[in-house]
């Protein structure tokens, strides 16, 4: 009776299959056992083979990054908003509640200007955002002087210009803007011109330069400032007033940043949006192009000339595709002749025909040497440095231009001081103006 009752329920879970002997190997399918030897390696080596592929990208990456970490983290930081602050230190030789100084140029201590300084006070019931013109007390005129063996196709500043005027904390003083006398109000804004004594505004509103020549002159352009209150206030922190600065039109507070950079010396330049080769690249509204009228690329040129007072002249990283075309920039510079401006050529693009036209019409010009810049890992940017320096000496003047990469601010503020061991002079743009060759 068990029996039956055992043989019934093995049949029920399977015909005992369940309880097979152990002793009882299973057959392996065929595709188990007829596997290709090239299978079976495989199979057996994978774990060796990962390890060397996990091994190769990480030594790739390791490469990448030693090679390209400065240029990674320079532009990372240019576009991570950061904060600049004042430390002041109560009872401080500068005073209780000042800022802690930097070096100034001549190495005295120069205290750090802030754009809260620069944004000068509004009396009562005035809402404009337009500084009120200050005080005319430091002379108008900075002329510089014109070289013997100038070249012919320069317009030269006239001889013996007076010593500048320097503040007590080494700063070089410029002259205060708005001149109203090389000033022309029209409903966009305020317009540079030429006054009835002749005065213009790229000599009234120049940094001061001393009239002997003491060498081959150096200048620096940092470009595309004021989009960025933080790359600007670093740069207006880092940098001696020697260094031109060149600020776009479209920055908020433009004149609160003109005016700190001014207080501190540094000589301006109007940094104009124009149409560049690259397509994907937009310089943004108002930008001159060459396709438009003459007529609508001179509204958006004194759009531009009408959003700030105290500059120079003008310039563009971006011109690449415009600064190319003769019929296209020739109107711009007969605009900028007119209004008593300078033009500095950035050469972004290698035909740029900019200076030519500017000589041609006897437009006051500079123009770059070197992009000091375009790669902006700090080894590039120190190796472009020397070679600045080694044209300045063998031409006798050199322009250098960059962008406001921490890693340029960081290597232009290291390297300054060393330019007078090898007798060169640093020098505002326009203190070469007459001093460069065409090419």
């Amino acid at each position: 009776m068990a029996s039956a009752i055992l043989g019934r329920l093995k049949a029920r879970l399977g015909g005992g299959r369940r309880f097979r002997r152990p002793d009882v190997a299973r057959e392996r399918p065929r595709w188990a056992r007829e596997r290709p030897p090239w299978l079976r390696l495989l199979v057996q080596k994978l774990p060796l083979v990962l390890a060397v592929v996990a091994f190769g990208v990480a030594l790739a990456v390791a490469g990448w990054l030693f090679l390209s970490s400065d240029d990674t983290l320079a532009r990372r930081a240019a576009m991570v908003p950061y904060l600049v602050v004042d430390v002041t230190a109560p009872g401080d030789a500068t005073g209780p509640g000042r800022p802690i100084a930097k070096p100034g140029e001549d190495g005295a201590a120069k205290p750090v200007a802030t754009p809260a300084e620069a944004t000068p006070a509004k009396p009562d019931g005035e809402t404009s955002g337009k500084p009120s013109a200050p005080p005319h007390d430091a002379p108008h005129e900075a002329p510089h002087e014109a070289p013997q063996d100038a070249p012919k196709d320069q317009t030269a500043a006239p001889p013996g210009p007076p010593p500048p005027q320097m503040r007590a904390d080494g700063t070089v003083v410029l002259t205060p803007a708005p001149v109203p006398e090389i000033t022309e109000d029209t409903p966009d804004g305020p317009l540079p011109r030429i006054s009835s004594d002749g005065r213009q505004p790229w000599r009234t509103y120049a940094r001061p330069f001393p009239g002997p020549d003491q060498g081959p002159r150096l200048a620096i352009v940092i470009s595309d400032l004021g989009l960025s209150g933080a790359v600007t206030s670093n740069a207006l922190a880092k940098l001696p007033g020697v260094v031109t600065l060149a600020f776009l039109p479209y920055a908020d507070r433009l004149d609160s940043w003109v005016d700190a950079a001014r207080r501190q010396g540094h000589e301006i330049l109007l940094a104009l949006p124009m149409e560049s080769t690259e397509r994907t690249y937009d310089p943004g509204p108002r930008t001159l192009r060459v396709g438009l009228p003459a007529a609508s690329n001179i509204e958006r040129l004194e759009w531009a000339l009408s959003r700030v007072a105290g500059y120079v002249g003008v310039t563009s990283l971006s011109g690449s595709r415009f600064m190319t075309e003769t019929s296209s920039v020739q109107p711009v510079i007969d605009v900028l002749k007119k209004r008593g401006l300078m033009l500095f050529d950035s050469r972004v693009a290698g035909n740029s025909v900019g200076a030519a036209i500017a000589a041609e019409r006897k437009l006051p010009w500079a123009m770059a040497n070197l992009i000091i810049d375009a790669d902006p890992s700090r080894g590039t940017i120190d190796a472009q440095l020397r070679k600045l320096e080694d044209i300045a000496l063998a031409e006798g003047a050199a322009i250098g231009i960059g962008q406001p990469y921490p890693s340029t601010i960081e290597r232009v503020a290291q390297w300054l001081p060393t330019v007078t061991d090898r007798k060169l002079v640093m020098a505002p743009v326009s203190a070469i103006v007459g001093r460069q060759k065409l090419p």
